[in-house]
């Protein structure tokens, strides 16, 4: 094969090198003419004159019928004219004419044109017509059509014509031979290493084509024009064409029905005029069984390594598992969020039925603490209004960790001090210190009197599980609680210890700490108590708040919590407002207590009623309109699960009309989620008292609300 290619590639430079030298010859041969027959006024017509004609003439007819004769034909009539025209030089002119040099361009010609061998008969021919005229000048047996000079019939001259046309014909040929040689060895080298690329490129094209043929994608590419250069065999098979060669320069159009076709070319056209470098899309498409297949496809831009852009590679792939699997994702993800709905529900309606009786029982105790009693009694009751409280921080901590857990837990953002906080924090654990003997300290290092912006709330709850927790293990000694502040121009940096003097905690046991419903063994739980969610809650507030929870602890010499918080500086002071005087009474306000459970309404209007308030109560929600529309009141404690009518209805209705339109309505009730409250206030309740609650909480917000300066600061 190589050789055949060599061959080709041979004949084809000597084709091209033939017409080339025809044209020359044609032109050479009507110069020749003309010069001859402008010979014809001094010598006459000569018979060579007719040979320079029809050469002439058969020249320029192969010239025009070239295409029809074979290049050895057309080489060979070439050079058999110059030889003829050559010889008849030589006998009309001697060595006077050019018939040499024509003999010698025949020789040279069928070297190129023809062969070696057919240049080496022509040069030879040559030769022997030149010794045969030398033999007839020096025999004197010949005479030339046109006079000779002296030196054209001396046989000296011919000698040297023919020595010299033998030297130079001999050195042409061998120069052309060895040139011959040197471009068959060129054209050869050349077909080997162009066979050797090429069969590179075939074994690549078969590795490549292999490997798209083995991968789980259908592949095509196509060229600018849009017609199709290749694909894989996924792609013919989907396409249900048996060969590439039924794809090759074709388009769309001819291989998909038309609203397929129109689509892909408008994508394709994107990449090839909207110089987008990829488009990638998911198509839904009906398969056997009327089951749904999805596959994802994209068309990318196909470039050179110069970054030319050469055309469109367009993929896709089956992901209908994958897409299943995310449907079926998506499906559990709905029934989780409704079972998160559902537990959000049950969570609120617990919390408002486990509050409403524990609001009973804390009122209760307090009225009762509020009555003439011996020691004993009091004692009693102390410890019973303190199990209450104590079951409201379980009941608290576990709505707290289930909120957390639903994603409803929110930090909210006001201004507070820590100065508040360790104040409220000291009060409610100094009693509780000094019965066990233990001294319950509180202090601020760095800036005082910083206002913050942040969530005091759950700052305070994070201090009261550390406080009660350092409190509960320590029998000698102190607890202490820290906080250092440094601040910058717009942050403060506040670092908070809680420390102890207590049992202390081995080293391995101290990951236990926050781990939900868990202590860090059995016999802590049967010696103190607890639930094991107070830890677990602070882990996850202090991390919700940017932070992390530090624990260091040391067997019977105790332990210390420590984490760092990042609070911006509040851009104005905290406005102290000024808090109620609770032992002023209040006497000749009107109170309407809408409220359904005896207990809690016996409770609420006791409190009251010792303020020397007028309290009126109402059972549901219809019951305290129909008590509005015939007398005025200075505020509504208006609970929100009622029958009849519950309490956000009833305050719609309220709030319609004008009369009602600034009166205060708080909402009493045991429902404190914070989506809830934040609805409560956006209805038109003027604030939020959760049950169970406090004498001075609710004293608290009572006088607040009836004040009409405190009421337009706190708004």
């Amino acid at each position: 094969m190589p050789l055949e290619s060599q061959e080709n590639s041979l004949e084809h430079i000597r084709e091209k090198l033939t017409n080339t030298v025809l044209v020359a010859t044609i032109g050479f041969a009507g110069v020749a003419l003309a010069g001859s027959l402008s010979r014809i006024p001094t010598i006459g017509f000569l018979p060579a004159m007719w040979v320079h004609i029809v050469s002439t003439c058969v020249l320029v007819a192969f010239y025009l019928f070239r295409h029809r004769f074979s290049n050895t034909i057309k080489a060979g009539l070439i050079t058999s004219l110059f030889f003829i025209m050559g010889v008849v030089g030589i006998h009309t002119f001697g060595l006077s004419g050019n018939g040499i040099y024509l003999i010698f361009a025949a020789a040279i010609f069928s070297s190129l044109m023809l062969s070696m061998g057919a240049a080496v008969a022509i040069a030879i021919s040559g030769g022997l017509v030149l010794f045969y005229y030398m033999e007839l000048v020096w025999l004197n047996a010949f005479e030339f059509s046109v006079e000779q000079s002296v030196y054209g019939l001396s046989v000296s001259a011919w000698v040297t014509s023919l020595l010299t046309y033998a030297f130079i014909i001999s050195i042409t040929l061998f120069l052309i031979q060895h040139f011959l040689h040197y471009l068959q060895s060129l054209l050869l080298d050349k077909q080997i290493t162009i066979d050797s690329q090429s069969s590179k490129i075939e074994r690549s094209e078969a590795i490549f084509q292999t490997v798209i043929n083995h991968l789980p994608y259908g592949i095509s590419w196509k060229d600018k024009q849009l017609r199709y250069l290749g694909a894989n065999q996924a792609f013919l098979e989907d396409s249900k064409i048996e060969h590439i060669n039924q794809l090759k320069g074709k388009t769309d159009f001819d291989i998909a029905d038309e609203k397929q076709a129109k689509k892909l070319v408008n994508l394709d056209r994107r990449i090839i005029y909207g110089n987008e470098k990829s488009i990638q899309y998911q198509e839904k498409e009906v398969s056997r069984g009327n089951k749904f297949k999805f596959k994802e496809v994209t068309h990318l831009a196909l470039q050179s390594k110069k970054q030319d852009l050469i055309g469109v590679l367009t993929s896709y792939h089956d992901i209908t598992e994958s897409k299943n699997l995310e449907l079926k994702a998506e499906r559990a993800r709905e029934i989780a969020e409704k079972a998160s709905k559902t537990k959000s529900q049950f969570l609120a309606n617990m919390s408002h039925e486990i509050r409403t009786p524990i609001n009973g029982v804390l009122g209760l105790l307090d009225l009762c603490l509020h009555t003439d009693l011996n020691k004993q009694q009091t004692e009693y009751l102390s410890r019973a209004n303190f199990s209450a409280k104590l079951l409201l921080q379980i009941v608290n901590d576990v709505l707290d960790l289930s909120k957390i857990e639903a994603g409803h837990f929110k930090l909210e953002n006001h201004h507070f001090c820590f100065e508040d906080i360790l104040l409220q924090v000291e009060n409610l654990f100094s009693s509780q210190a000094t019965s066990k003997n233990i001294k319950f300290n509180t202090q601020i290092l760095g800036k005082q009197n910083v206002t913050l912006m942040g969530d005091p709330t759950r700052v305070m709850q994070i201090l009261m599980n550390l406080s009660s927790n350092a409190v509960k293990f320590t029998h000698i000694g102190k607890v202490d609680v820290l906080v250092k502040i440094v601040t910058s121009d717009d942050q403060a940096k506040v670092k908070i210890l809680v420390t102890d003097t207590g049992v202390g905690i081995e080293t391995k046991s101290i990951p236990k700490l926050f781990n939900k419903f868990t202590q860090v063994d059995e016999s802590i739980t049967r010696k103190y108590g607890g639930t094991g969610l107070g830890l677990s809650i602070v882990k996850q507030l202090v991390e919700a708040m940017g932070s992390s929870i530090i624990v260091r602890s040391e067997i019977a010499k105790g332990t210390e919590f420590s984490f760092m918080l990042q609070l911006p500086l509040a851009k104005e002071r905290r406005v102290n407002i000024a808090r109620p005087n609770f032992k002023q009474n209040l006497a000749n306000k009107r109170i309407l207590l809408v409220e359904d459970n005896a207990i809690n309404q016996e409770v609420a209007k006791s409190i009251l009623e010792q303020s020397e308030a007028q309290v009126t109560v109402a059972n549901n929600g219809q019951e305290s309109l129909d008590i509005l529309l015939e007398e005025d009141f200075d505020l509504v404690l208006m609970d929100v699960q009622m029958p009849v009518l519950d309490g956000c209805s009833a305050l719609k209705i309220l709030r319609q009309n004008e009369k009602w339109v600034d009166l205060p309505v708080i909402a009493l009730t045991a429902n404190v989620f914070a989506e809830e409250v934040a609805y409560y206030k956006e209805i038109g309740f003027t604030a939020h008292l959760g049950k169970p609650f406090s004498r001075q909480a609710l004293l608290e917000i009572v006088q607040l609300y009836m004040q009409p300066s405190m009421l337009s600061e706190q708004v």
